[in-house]
């Protein structure tokens, strides 16, 4: 009986360390929704694309809450990125797509890579891109 015993405290502590990080992690998802939204002030969507050529990836950011957004000619395209691919916004991850003819688009696979070690962690879908534009009253 001293066996159960002994395991409550420390799964007591695991549980506080999971809320620390879940709140550390639910922190950081709210200041990249609030990046997110800076970023499109003034802008409106202006349609869906299935693709986007991957020759745009210098304008790519991807932000803590899975937000992509591709920065071209002053548009902006958004996608938000399955779970597969939540770490793809770490320091030292890279997402790399295998489009067709130089492009990212809708259903290709895209693999999150640890960049030090080339180490696979994780894979989602691409969605559809949101295209964005300065809105006429933000002239």
């Amino acid at each position: 009986m001293k066996f159960p015993m002994m395991i409550l405290p420390a799964l007591a502590l695991a549980g506080c360390a999971t809320g620390e990080y879940e709140s550390a992690a639910s922190d950081r998802m709210k200041a990249a929704d609030i990046k997110v939204a800076e970023k499109l002030e003034g802008y409106s969507v202006a349609g869906t694309r299935s693709c986007l050529p991957s020759r745009l990836n210098s304008g790519m950011h991807i932000h803590d809450n899975q937000v992509v957004l591709v920065r071209q000619s002053g548009r902006y395209f958004h996608q938000k990125l399955g779970d597969g691919c939540r770490n793809a916004s770490d320091f030292h991850t890279t997402l790399v797509t295998k489009g067709t003819f130089g492009t990212m688009c809708q259903g290709d696979i895209a693999t999150v890579v640890d960049s030090s070690t080339g180490m696979f962690s994780g894979s989602c879908a691409l969605g559809e891109w949101t295209e964005y534009r300065k809105s006429d009253s933000a002239s």
